[in-house]
Parts: structure tokens; C-alpha cells; sequence
């Protein structure tokens, strides 16, 4: 149902084994995070998929993107912007009037934080670079914004939740002995 990192297929290892596996895993599936066969992002502890769909206006959803032609340097912002706060983009589509974003994060992503910065500090840089923008009677971006996780869809999820006990029957784990220490 759901693909898994080629690392965590269940057999029985030694402590020894165990130590030569642990430091390379988590780099192994995070080079192949994104490809087909691994869709998840890998920590040495951690496990997980964490997307979201933004979208956020202009104020007052005005045409300053296309009236001052900053499309390519305003994607250059929010690429450096993304860097910096350890997101990475998946898609960015930015229109006339509002901007979307796809992006994957880490599970001590803060939102919030993440939105006022890259609203704030594109605003900031981008008049920086065009100073006719600092003419504008207006923000540039409206405060609020629009975001949705993504993900496997919900019914997936369920169906691979109450097929459980079938998914254990086929792949038997009793008698794995993992090590206490590593």
C-alpha cells in the first residue's frame, strides 16, 4: 500500500549489523526521498512526509507582480528564503496577483513563523531591488494566507489503517529481537 525506505524491510539483525546500517541509513533515504519507490523524508529518528499548499494575495489582490515585471526575482527570493528557513520547494507558481507554493518540511515546522517571514522578508528584499515598489501606497502582501497539508489521500490512509491486521498476517514480525543500545 504505502512505500517504505528499502531500509526499514524487517529482519532480524545483529547489534553489530545494526551499528553499520543506523549512520548511512537515513542518508541513503534521503537521497532517494522524492523518487519512485520512497516519497518519505528520513532523520536518523524520524520518518515522515509533511507537505503543504500555500497560497497568499497581494493586498487588495492588485497586479504589482506583472505591472513591475518581478516574477523570476521574486521566485529567487522565496528559493533563498526556503533555504534559509530549511523548507524545500516543490512547486511555486506565482501569478498576477497571488502565489502559490508547495512545499516539504521538517516536523518542527512552524507555519506561522514561516508565512511572516517569507511574506515579510520578500516584501523587504524585493523593494530593496525595485525602489519604485517602496512608492506604492499599499503592503505588498495581504497578512492572511491560505494553506492545506497534502499528502497520500485520506481514504489510502484508512484502508491501509483498518487492513492492518491482513498486512501482519502476510509479513510476520514475532520473534525480531532489536538491539537496546546502539
Amino acid at each position: 500500500m504505502l512505500a517504505f525506505c528499502q531500509h526499514f524491510r524487517y529482519r532480524k539483525l545483529t547489534p553489530t549489523e545494526w551499528r553499520a546500517v543506523l549512520p548511512t541509513r537515513g542518508e541513503q533515504c534521503q537521497q532517494n526521498a522524492g523518487t519512485e519507490g520512497s516519497m518519505y523524508n528520513t532523520t536518523p529518528h524520524k520518518k515522515f512526509l509533511l507537505e503543504y499548499h500555500i497560497v497568499f494575495p497581494s493586498k487588495e489582490r492588485r497586479d504589482w507582480i506583472e505591472t513591475f515585471q518581478v516574477k523570476d526575482k521574486l521566485k529567487e527570493i522565496f528559493s533563498q528564503i526556503a533555504q534559509d528557513e530549511k523548507v524545500n520547494i516543490k512547486a511555486l507558481g506565482i501569478e498576477n496577483d497571488h502565489v502559490h507554493v508547495h512545499i516539504s518540511t521538517l516536523p518542527a515546522f512552524n507555519l506561522t513563523k514561516f508565512m511572516q517571514v517569507l511574506k515579510g522578508k520578500s516584501s523587504y528584499l524585493i523593494k530593496k531591488i525595485y525602489p519604485q515598489l517602496k512608492d506604492l501606497p499599499y503592503p505588498l502582501w495581504t497578512k492572511g494566507y491560505f494553506a492545506s497539508t497534502t499528502g497520500p489521500p485520506s481514504w489510502l490512509i484508512q484502508e491501509y489503517i483498518r487492513n492492518q491486521d491482513l498486512h501482519h498476517k502476510k509479513y510476520h514480525f514475532s520473534g525480531q529481537t532489536f538491539p537496546k543500545k546502539f
